[in-house]
């Protein structure tokens, strides 16, 4: 640092200022210092930084269910808006999703030194576990779970409105017969796109099946889509908890001679990459993952500096594709 300082003509104090992006430096001092730094190959002494701050400018993120779509994705932008922050992450993904794998999780992100943590929370059992052993941690959840009378922070799609726009969508085409194909029973986001698939119906005077494929797997749903297909002909569209899920159905309805649109339409829920190379290509619910992930560190940042806790709920986009059409005749 004073290496820096003596190579633009400023005080240390200034460039301890610029590294820590204090608003008392004019932009072109600022300008120089980063120049200085650049040229000079300056890097930050983190553990120094601790010492005097009293924090290691580390974020820890506990991740269940790491091996889907949604938390991996949500995962990568936390590193990323992070390290653009200046805070590292240190990860903790435990290879189940029960209470006491999770609990353990968070204790492992504790002892090593993180100033708050990030976690991505699909049920009752991981929120319950991560808020008790987090304990007064700043705490920013990615989950629909009810978090009343805690002070933790959610940041969330409407998981709920993002199901009524894809039902909605199938009845403005003329379906009256919608079935509804669920993940698994103990999910949060399973149970509110079931809400909001029931809401959009009952408001429309509908009913329609439901079935749980009791995960969010292709194989799952495209055992039970067949089955659904085979045994109701008047059925006329399919909404699905989530595009693998969609995939399935897709190979169902192929198999039976379903052909889709002009048979039977189906809606997915996420948009991955690769759900418009679908065939057809899918008609689905596009989540912002990667800037709630965003979203979820900025809160966190807030909260490590005082602030208070918030909840954040982003509305979703349906993407229309060529998987759905108006019924038959």
């Amino acid at each position: 640092m004073m290496d820096v300082a003596k190579h633009v003509g400023v005080s240390h104090q200034t460039v301890s200022r610029v590294i820590n992006n204090h608003p008392a430096v004019k932009d072109d001092t600022r300008q120089r210092v980063q120049a200085a730094m650049a040229e000079i190959g300056y890097r930050r002494n983190r553990s120094a930084r601790a010492l005097v701050t009293n924090r290691t400018f580390t974020i820890g993120a506990l991740v269940a269910n790491s091996h889907l779509y949604g938390p991996s994705t949500a995962l990568m932008a936390i590193e990323r808006s992070a390290h653009a922050q200046g805070y590292s992450v240190t990860v903790s993904a435990p290879e189940t999703s029960t209470a006491k794998a999770t609990a353990s999780a968070i204790s492992r992100l504790i002892d090593l030194g993180v100033d708050g943590i990030v976690a991505i929370a699909p049920t009752r059992s991981v929120l319950a576990a991560t808020i008790t052993a987090a304990a007064d941690m700043p705490l920013v959840a990615l989950t629909s779970g009810d978090v009343s009378g805690t002070d933790v922070s959610t940041i969330d799609i409407d998981q709920i409105e993002g199901a009524r726009l894809a039902v909605r969508h199938l009845i403005g085409l003329g379906h009256q017969k919608i079935a509804f194909l669920a993940g698994p029973e103990d999910d949060f986001h399973a149970e509110c796109r079931l809400e909001g698939w029931k809401q959009a119906m009952t408001a429309a005077g509908l009913d329609g099946p439901m079935i749980s494929a009791g995960s969010w797997l292709p194989n799952d749903s495209y055992r039970l889509a067949k089955q659904f297909l085979s045994d109701d002909r008047s059925l006329t569209a399919l909404f699905t908890a989530n595009d693998h899920m969609a995939l399935g159905a897709l190979r169902a309805a192929h198999e039976l001679g379903r052909s889709v649109p002009e048979m039977v339409s189906v809606v997915g829920f996420d948009d991955i990459p690769g759900a418009s190379h679908f065939i057809p290509p899918l008609t689905t619910v596009r989540q912002q993952i990667g800037v709630i992930g965003a979203m979820a560190v900025d809160a966190l940042v807030n909260r490590i500096g005082g602030g208070e806790p918030e909840t954040r709920l982003i509305r979703p986009r349906l993407i229309e594709r060529a998987s759905t059409a108006a019924p038959p005749e």
